[in-house]
Formats: C-alpha cells, sequence, structure tokens
C-alpha cells in the first residue's frame, strides 16, 4: 500500500495558518516564507527566498540572532523568545489596529525549530512569528486599571493637604486593630494629638501659613514613627497615631519624643519663627472597652487633660483617670 503524500497538505497549512512561517537553510538564506510574512513585512516571497534574511532585513540583531539560530541547530532543540524579553524581532505592523494606543511595531512570540534535510543531513531552522500585540494590549490596559485603582485608593485614603491618612482610613484601621487585640488578647496603643492655639496662626498669619504648619507637622511626625504605626489627620489640627503591639509605656516614650521634637521644630513664615507645640492623649487597649469609639473618646480625655493644664503636655488615660505624663 503506498503511503499518502502530505506535502500539498502541508503547503496548504503553511500558507494558511495565522502566523508567520519562515524557513533558514544552514546558511541562513530564507527557503520559505508564507502569506502572513508576505502581509506584514510588505516583502513577496519570491523577493525574499534564496536570499540571506539578514541582507533582507538589515536591522536584525545578527550577532545575537546567528547565537540563536546555530544552538537550534547544534542542539537539535527547540527554543522560545517572549514579547516580555523581546518585544519583537521583525519589524511588522500589527493584524490588527490597536484603536487609542501607539503600537509601533507588532508585539511578537517566536518559536525557533530544527528541520533536517533528509538528503544532505543539514540543519535548518524554522521560524514561527506570533502576532500578540492584542494580548500585550490587553495587559497594558489591565496595568492601567491597577493604577487607576491605586490612584483612587490613594485619594480615598490619604489626606490630600498633608498626604498622610485620612479620617476615613485612621476608623477603619482601628477598628481594624481593635478588633485584632479584642480576639487574640493582643495590645495596641492609640495618641491624639492637637496643635496648640493653631486657630491663632490662621487669624494672625492666614490659612496658608497654617497650612504650612500642618504640613511640615505632618512630614516630622512620619519622620519619627516605625513603618507599622498609622499616622493620619483626624480633622483640622487634630491627629492620630495607631501603635501596635505597644503597651503605656513604649507609647508614652514615643508621644514625649514626638511633643520634644515640634517643640523644637524651627519654622518661619515670611521670616517670622512660629513657635509650634502640640497637646497630646493617649492610652492602650484593655479587654473592658465597649468599642474602638470608646478608645477615641478616652484618649481625647487625656488631650482635653492635657490642655487643661497648659498645653504642650502629654496625657496618659487609665482606668478612669488622666495622668500627667510630661516633666
Amino acid at each position: 500500500m503506498t503511503s499518502p503524500d502530505y506535502s500539498s497538505c502541508c503547503t496548504t497549512i503553511v500558507e494558511h495558518i495565522d502566523n508567520g512561517i519562515a524557513l533558514l537553510d544552514s546558511s541562513d538564506t530564507i527557503q520559505i516564507w508564507n502569506p502572513f510574512m508576505e502581509k506584514h513585512s510588505a516583502m513577496m516571497a519570491d523577493d525574499v527566498i534564496g536570499k540571506n534574511i539578514f541582507d533582507v532585513f538589515p536591522y536584525l540583531p545578527e550577532k545575537w540572532l546567528k547565537l540563536k539560530l546555530n544552538s537550534v541547530k547544534i542542539l537539535q532543540s527547540y527554543s522560545f523568545i517572549s514579547w516580555s524579553q523581546r518585544p519583537y524581532l521583525f519589524r511588522f505592523t500589527p493584524s490588527i489596529p490597536i484603536i487609542g494606543n501607539c503600537f509601533e511595531y507588532m508585539y511578537q512570540d517566536v518559536i525557533f525549530f530544527p528541520v533536517n534535510d533528509p538528503l544532505t543531513q543539514k540543519s535548518a531552522v524554522c521560524i514561527v512569528v506570533k502576532d500578540v500585540t492584542d494580548v500585550v494590549n490587553s495587559v497594558r490596559k489591565i496595568e492601567e486599571m491597577k493604577d487607576t485603582t491605586n490612584t483612587l485608593m490613594a485619594i480615598a485614603n490619604y489626606d490630600p493637604l498633608t498626604s498622610i491618612y485620612n479620617r476615613s482610613y485612621i476608623e477603619t484601621h482601628l477598628k481594624q486593630e481593635f478588633s485584632r487585640s479584642h480576639r487574640y488578647d493582643t495590645s495596641f496603643s492609640l495618641i491624639i494629638i492637637d496643635i496648640d492655639h493653631f486657630k491663632n496662626i490662621n487669624d494672625q498669619y492666614g490659612h496658608l501659613a497654617g497650612d504650612e504648619v500642618l504640613k511640615k507637622m505632618s512630614r516630622v511626625i512620619a519622620g519619627e514613627l516605625r513603618d507599622a504605626d498609622i499616622f493620619g489627620r483626624f480633622g483640622g489640627e487634630e491627629f492620630v497615631i495607631i501603635l501596635p503591639n505597644t503597651d503605656e509605656k513604649g507609647t508614652a516614650i514615643v508621644a514625649e519624643k514626638l511633643r520634644k521634637r515640634i517643640e523644637t521644630l524651627d519654622h518661619t513664615h515670611l521670616n517670622e519663627a512660629l513657635h509650634i507645640t502640640i497637646s497630646q492623649g493617649f492610652m492602650e487597649y484593655y479587654p473592658g472597652l465597649k468599642d474602638y469609639l470608646q478608645m477615641l473618646h478616652e484618649a481625647d480625655i487625656a488631650l482635653y487633660h492635657s490642655k487643661k493644664n497648659g498645653r504642650n503636655k502629654t496625657s496618659l488615660y487609665n482606668n478612669g483617670t488622666c495622668h500627667l505624663i510630661t516633666d
């Protein structure tokens, strides 16, 4: 029984497949150049077959590509190039125009595999080019969506003036920290900070001066905290710090360090020195608390205690009473 001849079928496949196919002989001369390659290179098969590929396409990375072709021939194995490694091999136009994006050349995945001549035993290399521009476009859109989402999250979570967390984020995180401590019996502390006589700064120097004070103080305090600490503007000149895994003693050290740092802060407006101080109230989580709102309330009581006792002070709320800790 005579074996069927599939050569005509192979020719039909090569001509109709929606991938580029080019066959290079052992001397890198083009032997096959299918319609896909014709369409996107604007060079017909009759014009390139029998010519060295580097003569036809002088822009190809000759040194790199020759090494790639030789390794396929010697090792007799496949080789693959992803668009993420090298965006394209041939400077082709995309199959489908991508509206609203500028793709100068077709993004390509390229496969190399050996083809051996049974008569001469010489090894040729088949190059298969797949247009993945639409895939790249989708990936870019996803990345753009991620960037947009991150931007929206930043808008939603950060105070636009000071670039620290806003009240909504602070309350959400405080609620989570409260629930964690309630469930796992862990510790955390809360500090409420208020800028002393801030209204006087606004009244005497204007709101722009007040904004500069808020921004500078925010930068200074943020620079003194750990990465794990959560610092945000709660409203007006009031700020909140959440200190995970920190007890009363540790919080007292942090609070006093911040108070002294602000007290010695050099700040001027129109060449006039402004003396800025803060009052603080803090407390540590304890199991008897009803919810995070009660914690805010009790820390606020401690803050009022600092203001009542002359300002530029730090007070602790503990067991229903306030204690001034500032020397």
